[in-house]
């Protein structure tokens, strides 16, 4: 049978519109959901009727898939067009209460609402600075934190920050990435003091750290190296460490990935799969953090009611069906398949390239690199056109990496199925090297 043409004629119309009348942003304008949207679960629909895979979530929205019964249930439920910043409600009141005791730190915290994760952490920002009176900020190589003024300026990505200006002095440090050079604490001390050697450590108000750098390659903080840099510099100056958990939240195996080092942030920041698909953002703070005065900082959508209602019940669907626990194990399960799968059908290619997958949890990566460590960015794109003709819908990351964060509902029939898809995605794009 000859392959369908993808996307369909329909789906081809919807994404020519969208080119012609919607601002260039971070969209794939070569796909445009269904109208009928009637699919559920981890799979979309096309404006031609036809089922996708979505194996990245959103990237990491829809940790508990599409139109759950819980938040479909919220919407018919729910009241709408009631308080907006102005008052608290039994909605805000009892998620941020919720949130203080699930996130890692044994002491009393305050939260912060707003509408995404771009604006969690922008009050980060402005919590840090004002506890410390200082702007001066740390952050990583290859970090992202969002697209508005201040989380841009802590973001380390060049599609994202050029022809902007940084709001604040920002010192860059190395990422530790795990099973890599950088990722020893004796390398990466060392680079980390030459950097810091001039610097007034004092003026520094907080280090923002990603555990696992999403936009930057689905990449894993080292935790010795990590442990290194929080004994010596970190904590010795009284350096806020703030958590930027927007993508990693729920996903890892954990509530929180910081969780997986046993330290106690001063500060999270949370968005994305809180909401189930509502857009909301979180950022919790240990209490004597949080500015000390009203008119300071505020959001006019922060703490809806609605919003908050769909976060609330999104934590019920995660704890009662034990999605993030089961995470751990469908990560390992992709893993295994999907390596295992790859070398059937193509032998052993480290010769021509080293394809590897690793992550935390549902939040996997495959990267693709050549026997010296370089990128091979080409393939990678390869490789995930041909998991588009396939019906599986995916996200890069960094110069090398594919995300796999499939919602965490998925089952396991369903990762094995998305492994082998996969490897016969990256099957087909070799042949041509």
């Amino acid at each position: 049978m000859p392959e369908k043409i993808c996307p369909g004629p329909n789906t081809a119309k919807e994404s020519k519109r969208a080119k012609r009348l919607i601002a260039p942003t971070t969209q794939n304008f070569d796909f445009a959901l269904g109208r009928a949207r009637g699919v559920t679960s981890c799979w979309v629909m096309d404006e031609d009727g036809e089922k996708y895979f979505d194996a990245h979530s959103g990237p990491g929205v829809f940790n508990i898939g599409h139109r759950h019964p819980a938040l479909e249930e919220v919407k018919r439920t729910a009241v709408f067009g009631y308080g907006a910043n102005e008052y608290p409600s039994y909605e805000s009141n009892e998620l941020a209460k919720r949130l203080a005791s699930l996130s890692p730190g044994n002491f009393d915290k305050k939260v912060f609402f707003s509408s995404s994760g771009t604006e969690s952490v922008e009050a980060a920002i402005r919590a840090a600075q004002v506890y410390r009176r200082s702007p001066t900020m740390m952050a990583f190589e290859g970090a992202f934190h969002g697209r508005t003024s201040g989380a841009r300026t802590l973001t380390d990505r060049a599609h994202v920050t050029r022809y902007s200006y940084p709001a604040f002095p920002v010192i860059r440090l190395p990422f530790p990435e795990e099973n890599t050079e950088m990722g020893r604490p004796d390398n990466f001390m060392k680079w980390v003091r030459r950097m810091l050697a001039t610097k007034n450590l004092g003026e520094v108000a907080a280090l923002f750290w990603e555990p696992i750098q999403g936009e930057g390659g689905v990449r894993v903080t080292s935790r010795p190296a990590f442990y290194s840099l929080l004994n010596e510099i970190v904590i010795p100056n009284g350096i806020l460490l703030v958590a930027d958990e927007v993508q990693t939240f729920s996903r890892t195996g954990r509530w929180f990935a910081s969780e997986h080092f046993y330290i106690q942030p001063d500060i999270i920041c949370v968005a994305k799969a809180l909401g189930g698909g509502a857009p909301i953002g979180a950022t919790i703070m240990r209490e004597g953090v949080c500015w000390p005065e009203g008119g300071l900082y505020s959001n006019t959508w922060g703490g809806n009611p609605f919003c908050c209602a769909c976060a609330l019940a999104t934590l019920d669907v995660l704890k009662n069906e034990n999605l993030i626990e089961g995470s751990d194990m469908l990560g390992r399960t992709f893993e295994k398949v999907f390596t295992k799968e790859l070398f059937r059908l193509v032998g052993n290619i480290n010769g021509v390239a080293n394809i590897s997958t690793s992550g935390m949890g549902l939040m996997c990566r495959i990267d693709f690199k050549d026997p010296r460590g370089n990128p091979l960015t080409d393939l990678r794109n390869k490789v995930k056109e041909e998991a588009f003709k396939r019906r599986i819908l995916l996200m890069s990351a960094g110069d090398s990496a594919l995300r796999v964060m499939p919602p965490l509902v998925v089952s396991e029939e369903e990762v094995i199925w998305l492994a082998r898809e996969l490897a016969r995605s990256v099957a087909s794009a070799v042949k041509n090297l």
